[in-house]
Parts: C-alpha cells; structure tokens; sequence
C-alpha cells in the first residue's frame, strides 16, 4: 500500500487517487472490503455509536452456511469474488471448466450462482435459459457488457439480477443478500409423490426400479404438478409455465404432452398418476 497516495475527503472516509498499478488497486480494494465488512459486523453487534444491545443486522455479513457457485472465465476476476465471498463468510465454489454448465450447477445444487456472460464456447444467457427449464436457483450476471438491451435480455432469459463490471465490492454483496433473502432456498432435485421418484437434475422418472426419461416438456409439466402435490394446477397455469415466451399456443398442444408424458408413465407401471378434472385442471 505505499504506492497509493491517500487523500482526505470532508465528511466520507479516505479515498486513494493515486495507485502505482491495477495489483495495487486490487490490493486496495481487498483491504477496503474486509476493513467495512468488520464494520458492519461490529455496528450489528454495538451499533454505529458503540452503544449496546441493538443487535443490528449486518446486511453483506449473512454468508452463514449458504453457498455460492461462481462461474467467471478471467482468473483474477474468479479468484477476487471467491476471496470477497469467503470474507462475507459464504462457502464458495468455482466453476473452471465450462462443458456441461447446466448439469454441473444442478449437480452442486447452490443457492446462487454468480454467472458470466462472455464464456468461452458458451454464453451466460444460454445457460441461463437452459437451466431454468428445471431449476429455480438464484442467478447473477456479473459481466462486463454494459449495454441496457444485454440486461434486459439477462433478465428475460431468467436472471434475477444483473451487474455490471467494474462493481462495487459492497454493492456486490448487498445485491447478493437482496437477491438471496427474496429468492426462496432452491427446490430438492429429487422429488417422490406415490411411489414415483421424479429426479429433476436426470431429466427422468422411476418407479420399482423402471425408469422413463422426459423430454423438455414433459420435464416441466411434472415438475410444476409436484410443486402443486394435491393441488389442481389448472390448464392456463400449465400453458404459461411451459410457453411464457410465445405468443399463442394452440390449446392441443397442451393435450398432446401430456399424453405423451401419460403413456411414459404406463410404461414404467405408473396408471391414472396425473388425473384430469374437467374444466379446472390436472393433479397428481
């Protein structure tokens, strides 16, 4: 730190103008995240003034036992956020290989995840889209395209929110404590409702030791029925669930997965599981 000239600025604390190179920056920026995290943790226990018993809580310092799986192509980058998350006292995991983006962020099963856009042989939106065919975790983009139609575009394909690179390391963490206390904790990948075991993360369904793979559609129609176990989820529920991004669907297509989705079922020894009630809806 003694490349960096510091300078005083009225009402708000020292800010460096001056720094030798961009390590030096980084360097700077580590200690400034660490030093207001520990004022955060210590205004939450005494409160700003040092007076006692307010109990405040911290708003970046909630790692707790949640986990975070970050997915960034540049090193540093990578390496920055994994320090500045274990800081917040998240536990961290990051993601070096980019084939089959999809399953391996199924198979970790975190409660959010950090995403990149630009990422070599894949993009950001992509498998964003792709993964929210069966998965509603949390998602972040953190990239560095600034343009307004790219975050809209984020948005649409499922993100929940949207930064832009350079951050702000405590705007970061805020964004990610919003994101995470608004975002319920992400649904089990495996699922059993009478004797049929439904594994999300597989693509599949079983049942005394059968098993039956899904396609796209099918995939979604089941996992929105054993969200609503029970429960009557009716025929336009089901339509915007699978089509939200389409205009106008013909009705029968509805019919016709699942039909199809039925006829799987009777092969692996499954009868009468998803049950129609006329002009309401279908349950299992």
């Amino acid at each position: 730190t003694r490349d960096l000239a510091k300078v005083e600025t009225a009402g708000s604390s020292p800010v460096y103008r001056s720094y030798k190179n961009f390590r030096d920056l980084r360097k700077f920026f580590s200690f400034y995240v660490q030093a207001h995290i520990r004022k955060f943790a210590a205004d939450a226990a005494c409160g700003p003034h040092g007076e006692q018993g307010e109990n405040l809580p911290c708003p970046i310092l909630q790692g707790g036992n949640m986990h975070i799986l970050i997915i960034e192509d540049e090193p540093d980058i990578r390496q920055e956020l994994k320090q500045l998350l274990e800081n917040a006292l998240y536990q961290v995991t990051v993601l070096g290989d980019f084939n089959n983006l999809r399953e391996e962020i199924l198979n970790m099963n975190p409660d959010l995840v950090l995403l990149d856009v630009n990422l070599p042989g894949a993009s950001g939106f992509e498998v964003c889209k792709e993964l929210r065919v069966i998965s509603q975790v949390p998602v972040i983009f953190v990239t560095g395209r600034t343009d307004s139609m790219d975050e809209l575009k984020g948005m649409l394909q499922g993100g929940d929110d949207y930064i832009t690179k350079p951050f702000h390391p405590p705007v970061l963490l805020a964004h990610i404590a919003a994101v995470l206390k608004r975002c319920p904790r992400e649904e089990k990948m495996t699922d059993i409702h009478k004797g049929v075991e439904f594994d999300r993360a597989r693509g599949c369904v079983a049942y005394q030791g059968r098993q039956a793979d899904l396609s796209k559609n099918e995939l979604k129609i089941l996992s929105c029925l054993f969200q609503h176990k029970n429960q009557i989820v009716s025929r336009i529920e089901l339509v915007e669930y699978l089509w939200d991004e389409q205009v106008f669907i013909d009705d029968n297509a509805l019919s016709v997965n699942v039909t199809r989705l039925r006829s799987k079922l009777e092969d692996i020894g499954v009868h009468d599981f998803i049950q129609t009630k006329r002009g309401m809806g279908y349950r299992i």
